[in-house]
């Protein structure tokens, strides 16, 4: 059988890199957040608005997306083998698929 990961990585990576980088850009404001939030950092008995506006007090807009980049670098790798485990599984499926139409075929005619 022919090796698929050449022509799987074409395709997989112009999908995958887009889609953890908005996933990570639109997850990260809320995982900040909750890491202010938690007991030992004294935000919890004062709530969710006051957290929030120590937040952008303290750095603005750019606050929220702490850490963005170091998270970037830890998950984009796993998405990545997922992505293209994914993809390489579909494939081979799609083959293994295609060979037994195929015998079914070549058994019905044969006999």
């Amino acid at each position: 059988m022919p090796t698929v990961l050449p022509t799987v990585l074409p395709t997989v990576m112009p999908t995958a890199m887009p889609t953890v980088l908005s996933w990570q850009l639109s997850t990260n404001p809320v995982a900040v957040f909750c890491v202010k939030m938690l007991p030992h950092l004294g935000c919890l008995d004062r709530g969710i608005f006051v957290a929030n506006a120590q937040i952008w007090a303290a750095d603005r807009l750019k606050g929220f997306y702490k850490g963005c980049g170091t998270n970037l670098l830890r998950t984009t790798p796993a998405a990545a083998l997922t992505f293209t485990s994914f993809e390489l599984i579909q494939r081979h499926i799609k083959i293994y698929a295609q060979d037994k139409r195929d015998r079914k075929a070549a058994d019905a005619t044969t006999s």
